[in-house]
C-alpha cells in the first residue's frame, strides 16, 4: 500500500505506511528505499539519505540505493559525494546507462565538462536511441563551440523527438553562430511555432533576420518578444531582461538540469529524483496453503502422517489461503 500511494504520490501517507512496515520487518532495504523516496519528494533530503544508509548497512551492494542517495546528494549540492555513490553503482552493474547519465550530470555541476562528456558518450553507447542524452551532451559541445558536433545530437534529438522546443531553439543558436542565418531562422521559427510565447526565440529570431538583412521582419519580432516579455515580467527593468532573454546567454543554452516532462514538450521545471527512475517492487507478503481445522485433526488422529504431494494436488479441500511475511531468499 506504501508503495501505491508512492505512485499516487500521497508522500506523508506512503511514509507513514513504510514506517508501520519497518516496526515489523525493519530488515526490508526496500522500504528504507521506497521511504527515501517518498521523503525527497517532500524535500526532506536529509532524511532520504539516512534510509539510503539504513537500506546499504542491510544490503552492501543495493545497487539502486546508492544511485538513489547519489541523486539525493545532487540535490543538496554535494556533487562529489553524489559521484562517488555513482562509482560504486557502476562498479555493480557497468551496463546501467542510467547511471552513467546521471553520474555525466554531477560532473556538470562540478565544472568537469570532459567528464561529462566521456559519460553522456557512455550512456549513447549503451543506449543509442536516449534523446535526452544527445540533447545534453549538444550543450556540452555548444559551450565548447564545437557547433558541428552539437547539431549533430540536436539532430538525432529531433528523430527521436520532433517537436521539443528547447532542440529547435538551441540548433538556431548553433546555425547563428556558424552564420547559417537562413537554417538559423528555420529552426527558430520552428521553436515558436511549438511554444508561440517563447520570447527568446522571438529575440533571436530577430538577430538571425537582421544578419540577413531583413529588418522590417526583425523588427516585427524584436517586438513581439519585448510584448511577450513585458505581459510576464511588468514592471521589470529591460536592462536585465535583454541579457536573461538574449541569445548568447545562458537562460536556455545551458538548461543541464533534468525536466521532468522533457519526453512531453513540456517546459515545467522538474525534479532530479523523478526522472526515469524505475522502482521495481518486491513483494513483502506471500500467499501460503493454510491447513483447515478439520486437516489438523485428521493429522492428529493419523499421528501427523501427511499426504504424498499427488494426492494434495488432486483433493486441497483441506486447505485455505493464507498471507505470510515470510520472506523467500
Amino acid at each position: 500500500r506504501g508503495t501505491t500511494r508512492l505512485r499516487m504520490k500521497d508522500y506523508e501517507a506512503a511514509i507513514t505506511d513504510f514506517d508501520t512496515l519497518l516496526i515489523l520487518l525493519p530488515n526490508v532495504e526496500q522500504a528504507y528505499l521506497n521511504r527515501a523516496l517518498a521523503k525527497a519528494n517532500l524535500d526532506r533530503y536529509d532524511e532520504a539519505i539516512n534510509d539510503c544508509n539504513k537500506a546499504l548497512k542491510l544490503n552492501l551492494f543495493y545497487e539502486d540505493a546508492y544511485i538513489q542517495r547519489g541523486l539525493f546528494k545532487n540535490e543538496i549540492g554535494k556533487y562529489e559525494s553524489a559521484m562517488a555513490d555513482f562509482d560504486q553503482a557502476i562498479k555493480l552493474d557497468k551496463n546501467n546507462p542510467l547511471t552513467y547519465f546521471y553520474r555525466g550530470a554531477a560532473n556538470i555541476k562540478t565544472g568537469d565538462t570532459m567528464a561529462a562528456l566521456k559519460d553522456f558518450t557512455k550512456v549513447l553507447e549503451l543506449d543509442p536511441f536516449n534523446d535526452l542524452t544527445y540533447y545534453n551532451r549538444a550543450l556540452i559541445y555548444l559551450q565548447h563551440e564545437d557547433y558541428e558536433k552539437a547539431l549533430d545530437d540536436f539532430n538525432e534529438v529531433i528523430k527521436l523527438n520532433p517537436k521539443n522546443v528547447y532542440t529547435w531553439y538551441n540548433m538556431g543558436f548553433a546555425n547563428l553562430k556558424r552564420e547559417n542565418y537562413k537554417e538559423a531562422v528555420k529552426n527558430f521559427k520552428m521553436a515558436i511555432r511549438i511554444f508561440p510565447d517563447f520570447a527568446a526565440a522571438y529575440m533571436s529570431l530577430s538577430s538571425a533576420l537582421q544578419e540577413m538583412d531583413k529588418y522590417d521582419e526583425a523588427k516585427q519580432s524584436y517586438e513581439t518578444a519585448i510584448a511577450i516579455i513585458n505581459a510576464v515580467n511588468s514592471g521589470e527593468d529591460y536592462g536585465s531582461l535583454n541579457s536573461k532573454y538574449s541569445a548568447d546567454s545562458t537562460y536556455l543554452q545551458n538548461i543541464i538540469e533534468f525536466e521532468a516532462d522533457f519526453n512531453s514538450n513540456n517546459i515545467s521545471d522538474g525534479r532530479i529524483q523523478n526522472q526515469r527512475v524505475l522502482i521495481q517492487l518486491m513483494p513483502n507478503f506471500s500467499i501460503q496453503y493454510i491447513e483447515n481445522d478439520t486437516l489438523m485433526e485428521m493429522r492428529h488422529l493419523s499421528g501427523y502422517h501427511y499426504f504424498p504431494l499427488d494426492k494434495i494436488k488432486l483433493n486441497n479441500e483441506g486447505y485455505s489461503f493464507g498471507l505470510s511475511s515470510t520472506r523467500f531468499r
